[in-house]
C-alpha cells in the first residue's frame, strides 16, 4: 500500500510542478511580448533626419528581442560611414532605457566603418 501513496504523491507533485511552470512561462512570454511592444513604440518615434523615417521603417534596427527585461538588437546605420551613427545609436539606447521593465540593453553594431568603436559609444552613453 505504501508504494501506490508515494507513486499518486509523485504524481501529484510533478503534475503541479509541470502547471506552475506552465503558467509561469506563459506569463514571461506575455510579459516579454509586452515590454517589445512597448520598445517598438519608443522606436517609432526616433527618426533618421538623413531619410526623414523612422529607425525601425528604414530597417535601421534588426533582431530586437526581449527575454525577462534583457533586451537585445543589432542597430545597422544607414551606410557604412553614416554621419549620424553615433547620435542614432545612443538615441535608440537612452529611448529604450525608458521604457519600464527594462534591466539591460546589448546594442550590436553592424554595417559600420568601426563597428568597435560605434558599439563602445554607445555601451558606455
Amino acid at each position: 500500500m505504501k508504494k501506490s501513496v508515494d507513486i499518486a504523491e509523485l504524481f501529484y507533485y510533478l503534475y503541479y510542478e509541470h502547471m506552475l511552470k506552465t503558467q509561469m512561462g506563459q506569463s514571461m512570454k506575455e510579459s516579454n511580448k509586452e515590454l517589445k511592444h512597448q520598445i517598438i513604440h519608443v522606436l517609432e518615434q526616433i527618426i533618421d533626419p538623413e531619410v526623414g523615417m523612422n529607425v525601425l521603417e528604414v530597417r535601421l534596427i534588426q533582431n530586437l528581442k526581449t527575454d525577462n527585461g534583457i533586451v537585445r538588437l543589432t542597430f545597422t546605420p544607414t551606410s557604412p560611414i553614416c554621419p549620424l551613427a553615433f547620435q542614432l545609436g545612443i538615441d535608440i539606447k537612452k529611448a529604450i532605457e525608458k521604457v519600464e521593465g527594462v534591466e539591460k540593453i546589448i546594442i550590436d553594431v553592424g554595417g559600420y566603418i568601426d563597428n568597435a568603436k560605434l558599439k563602445s559609444a554607445i555601451d558606455n552613453a
